[in-house]
């Protein structure tokens, strides 16, 4: 899910991960802190959904109960799953009556891509609440080509980047408008 973390992160959304919580700290604090979050992801596989209903004493448990109690509190769209290692799409039971958005990341329509990768453009859409028709949409792939190579262009032609090479020894070279026409370097 860290792939997923870096492309949402190259999109230009604040990403935090419950994994990244440091030994010592709170998790409980990171857990009420998802709460004031414009979206929230589960990453869901089967482990994750056994844990959720069945072992109290899990971090999952909390988080799961930490959610079901402000889940009215926001918007349809504040929270989606993501299916990893779930084909069959289980949910924790709390969840299975809201019927979020899912998105399938148990393997890749493309040979050789991460999974999930060709569900990246309609988590994005749903992340900026674009409706889901991709009649006249342009690949999310292409949009972030087209947005480093416009970076790339920006940065060339940025006068602030542009070096002038070191200069040498002496230069002399005529200048009309100098009392004695000549102008030196060095």
């Amino acid at each position: 899910m860290r792939l997923l973390a870096s492309g949402l992160h190259l999109l230009g959304y604040d990403v935090r991960l419950d994994q990244d919580v440091d030994c010592g700290n709170s998790l409980n604090g990171f857990m009420r802190s998802i709460t004031e979050a414009r979206h929230v992801l589960l990453i869901v596989d089967e482990n994750y959904v056994e844990r959720a209903d069945h072992i109290p004493t899990s971090g999952v448990h909390t988080e799961n109960t930490l959610l079901r109690q402000v889940f009215a509190d926001h918007h349809d769209g504040w929270l989606a799953v993501v299916a990893v290692d779930n084909p069959s799409f289980v949910l924790p039971s709390w969840l299975r009556a809201h019927n979020p958005r899912a998105f399938n990341f148990n393997d890749s329509a493309f040979p050789g891509d991460a999974p999930g990768s060709d569900h990246l453009d309609d988590l994005w859409r749903w992340l900026e609440g674009l409706p889901p028709d991709k009649a006249n949409a342009v690949p999310l792939k292409q949009d972030v080509a087209r947005a480093a190579r416009l970076e790339r262009i920006a940065n060339l032609s940025d006068p602030g980047r542009s070096r002038t090479p070191t200069l040498q020894g002496v230069v002399t070279f005529p200048f009309e408008h100098s009392a004695s026409n000549v102008f030196t370097i060095g």
